[in-house]
């Protein structure tokens, strides 16, 4: 496959993603999409008004989004289109100036009916909303940490943002399949064992459709270390883990 050359974007830092055949290649900085077919090898780029971070692409080439409210010290989810020439998108605010820019940081899924989901990181919230990015409900998770624990600083010298000192994380990975939403979270929960947590990282799952809390089972951690990420797919779990890859058969019935 032969990626053409669009002048302005830095390809050495451009992210990924494959739904075949269609690729998809990103680089936040630039602001470029570039969207292509594995199989015709066509390819077009889009570039978008501001800076973005934590893309995700849904049916009809949807874009959803984050950009950076500079005033109001927060983050906003966009909606955009690859193939739309219109420049207007709908914005969703995250947070408000008091959660400051990492207060109102999370992970974006969109579900396979256009529904998309917004999992904050260091808060216990989940949020739900439509394609045009209007809010469906939100609910909170088991976790108690309702609001985010994080100080911000700012370095004259190299006049950017960054954290004053280790956060503390809520929500540490998350994916969603169907109509359930999987959260692997690094905190010990109240209803949970020293011991097993020190051999295994739970992951709570909950129906999107309630936004109820179901139940959790437990990864086995490797050499001491626990996953670095998992998807969910077709009844499988796959985690990755340090250098290991394992496949989790799913037996999950009832909901």
């Amino acid at each position: 496959m032969h990626v053409p050359y669009f002048e302005g974007v830095n390809y050495d830092k451009v992210l990924t993603k494959i739904d075949f055949p269609h690729i998809w290649m990103f680089d936040p900085v630039g602001k470029f999409c570039l969207f292509g077919n594995i199989e015709t090898d066509a390819f077009s780029a889009k570039r978008l008004l501001q800076s973005f971070a934590g893309l995700e692409v849904g049916s009809n080439s949807n874009l959803i989004y984050q950009t950076y409210d500079r005033i109001n010290n927060t983050l906003l989810l966009n909606e955009n289109n690859l193939t739309d020439s219109n420049s207007n998108h709908a914005l969703y605010p995250l947070g408000s100036p008091a959660d400051g820019l990492y207060g109102s940081d999370g992970k974006i899924h969109i579900t396979e009916n256009g529904r998309i989901v917004y999992v904050y990181r260091y808060k216990n919230i989940v949020l739900s909303l439509d394609s045009n990015l209007k809010l469906l409900n939100s609910f909170t998770t088991i976790d108690s940490n309702s609001v985010a624990k994080v100080k911000a600083k700012y370095i004259a010298s190299q006049n950017k943002i960054t954290m004053a000192k280790p956060p503390l994380v809520a929500n540490e990975e998350s994916v969603v399949d169907d109509a359930l939403l999987y959260i692997k979270s690094p905190l010990l929960a109240d209803n949970e064992s020293k011991g097993d947590f020190e051999r295994a990282d739970p992951v709570d799952i909950y129906d999107l459709q309630k936004g109820m809390y179901k139940f959790s089972i437990y990864l086995p951690k490797l050499d001491g270390k626990g996953c670095k990420s998992f998807i969910v797919k077709g009844g499988y779990l796959v985690a990755l883990y340090d250098h290991t890859l394992v496949s989790f058969k799913l037996n999950i019935l009832g909901i």
